[in-house]
Protein backbone atom coordinates (compact mmCIF):
# COMPACT_ATOMS: atom_id res chain seq x y z
CA UNK A 1 0.00 0.00 0.00
CA UNK A 2 2.61 2.65 0.31
CA UNK A 3 4.41 1.83 -2.64
CA UNK A 4 1.03 2.88 -4.00
CA UNK A 5 1.37 6.37 -2.37
CA UNK A 6 4.73 6.94 -3.23
CA UNK A 7 4.33 6.48 -6.83
CA UNK A 8 1.14 8.55 -7.05
CA UNK A 9 2.88 11.34 -4.64
CA UNK A 10 6.03 11.13 -7.47
CA UNK A 11 3.92 10.83 -10.06
CA UNK A 12 1.89 14.65 -8.67
CA UNK A 13 5.74 16.28 -8.33
CA UNK A 14 6.08 15.34 -12.30
CA UNK A 15 2.56 17.14 -13.36
CA UNK A 16 2.99 19.94 -11.14
CA UNK A 17 6.61 20.56 -13.29
CA UNK A 18 5.29 20.26 -16.32
CA UNK A 19 4.47 23.86 -16.34
CA UNK A 20 8.05 24.83 -15.66
CA UNK A 21 9.79 22.41 -17.89
CA UNK A 22 7.41 23.68 -20.81
CA UNK A 23 8.38 27.23 -20.01
CA UNK A 24 12.23 26.42 -20.19
CA UNK A 25 11.63 24.65 -23.21
CA UNK A 26 9.87 27.13 -24.97
CA UNK A 27 11.65 29.94 -23.55
CA UNK A 28 15.38 28.54 -24.52
CA UNK A 29 13.76 28.05 -27.96
CA UNK A 30 12.48 31.18 -28.77
CA UNK A 31 15.49 32.67 -27.64
CA UNK A 32 17.74 30.51 -30.25
CA UNK A 33 15.71 31.29 -33.14
CA UNK A 34 16.25 34.75 -31.68
CA UNK A 35 19.88 34.41 -31.47
CA UNK A 36 19.99 33.07 -35.15
CA UNK A 37 17.62 35.93 -36.80
CA UNK A 38 20.50 38.14 -35.15
CA UNK A 39 23.08 36.23 -36.08
CA UNK A 40 21.82 35.53 -40.01
CA UNK A 41 20.82 39.44 -39.80
CA UNK A 42 24.94 40.22 -38.76
CA UNK A 43 25.79 38.16 -42.29
CA UNK A 44 26.88 34.87 -40.85
CA UNK A 45 27.52 32.61 -43.42
CA UNK A 46 24.62 29.63 -43.93
CA UNK A 47 26.55 26.62 -43.36
CA UNK A 48 27.77 28.24 -39.85
CA UNK A 49 23.54 29.07 -38.85
CA UNK A 50 23.07 25.12 -40.08
CA UNK A 51 25.59 23.78 -37.76
CA UNK A 52 24.24 25.61 -34.75
CA UNK A 53 20.88 24.26 -35.34
CA UNK A 54 22.23 20.75 -35.68
CA UNK A 55 23.60 21.13 -32.68
CA UNK A 56 20.92 22.91 -30.64
CA UNK A 57 18.79 19.51 -32.17
CA UNK A 58 21.70 17.47 -30.60
CA UNK A 59 21.94 19.23 -27.20
CA UNK A 60 18.01 19.33 -26.58
CA UNK A 61 17.63 15.29 -27.69
CA UNK A 62 20.72 15.01 -24.80
CA UNK A 63 19.07 17.30 -22.14
CA UNK A 64 15.38 15.03 -22.68
CA UNK A 65 17.63 11.92 -22.27
CA UNK A 66 19.02 13.08 -19.13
Amino acid sequence: MANTTSTTAGGGDFTSNLGRIYGIYTGGFIAFIILMAILSAMGVENVVIGYLFMGFTIVIYAVIGI
